[in-house]
């Protein structure tokens, strides 16, 4: 399962933005879920391809262990949540700080980048493709989830913080 995401913030998350992801992957031969935020209606995508389903938002700790891949904006909270879950990514970085972003993952061997105009759905196709039969994605991104995994908790880090304060 793929799961496609441009993030929550409006600018950013357009429903014409999608068309070329979801034509991409039409025939990926992949089941694709699609989230769209909170203030898009999911019927604003139009007509759908039969393997996917679109809804205004999923729990990704719930949806992320059910995928093979991730194709999102590069946005910081998406971008984690699917390394956290060791998943490589196809990125589409639309603003803000999702260029350097989505530089890093490449980097990284986590992530294909697209760049944004015009992101044709041929490039998706052989992006997502790439991601998920190049093993080398996936090994790289298994890499960074055990690194994340190993960072102390947010309540530990808080407990520190506040005993250096004292």
């Amino acid at each position: 399962m793929v799961y496609v995401s441009l993030g929550t913030v409006p600018i950013f998350n357009q429903p014409g933005a999608f068309g070329p992801l979801l034509a991409g992957l039409a025939d990926s031969g992949a089941d694709v879920v699609v989230t769209v935020g909170a203030e898009t209606d999911p019927s604003a995508l139009g007509p759908l391809p039969a393997n996917v389903i679109a809804a205004r938002w999923l729990s990704l700790a719930a949806l992320l262990p059910r995928c093979d891949a991730v194709l999102c904006h590069a946005g910081a909270g998406t971008t984690l949540a699917a390394l956290s879950h060791g998943l490589p990514l196809v990125l589409s970085p639309r603003g803000a700080d999702q260029f350097p972003t989505a530089a890093a993952c490449r980097t990284a061997g986590v992530a294909q980048v697209l760049t944004p105009d015009p992101v044709s759905p041929e490039a998706v196709h052989t992006a997502i493709d790439t991601v998920l039969t190049d093993d080398s994605y996936r090994i790289a991104a298994g890499r960074l989830r055990a690194e994340i995994a190993a960072r102390p908790s947010p309540a530990s880090v808080a407990q520190t913080l506040l005993t250096i304060g004292k």
